[in-house]
């Protein structure tokens, strides 16, 4: 069971994204409801964007975004290593020690959402 704020454990939402890919493009403003729902929570939760595009193609994307995410851009070679081939965009849930504790992919951009504030919710005990 993950305890927030024991021992330094902290949840990271990993984004794996795309700009040609109109379900990423959709779910970026979720992930700013999400944010803001467990904003009580920031310094338990980090979101990371892992985005395959170079960040020229991607600054206008982000800019419009109302908030604060880390993005690792040009992450195409990243993306290919370490994660599972599959539809996108996927989203990942890890503890600190980047143990994959759920994987979010191909349910629909609004469904997706749902079941990743379900698990927060179930794991912080909200």
């Amino acid at each position: 069971m993950f305890h927030v704020g024991h021992s330094g454990e902290k949840l990271y939402i990993i984004n794996a994204w795309f700009i040609q890919c109109p379900p990423c493009i959709e779910e970026i403003p979720y992930f700013g409801t999400l944010w803001a729902n467990f904003s009580k929570f920031q310094g338990d939760i980090a979101y990371v964007g892992l985005c395959k595009n170079p960040l020229t193609q991607y600054k206008d994307i982000i800019d419009s975004l109302h908030f604060n995410v880390n993005q690792v851009v040009n992450g195409q070679e990243l993306l290919e290593h370490y994660m599972p081939k599959s539809s996108y965009p996927q989203t990942y849930l890890t503890d600190s020690k980047a143990k994959i504790i759920d994987v979010f992919y191909r349910l629909g951009v609004k469904a997706q959402y749902e079941r990743i504030e379900m698990r927060l919710d179930s794991m912080l005990k909200l």
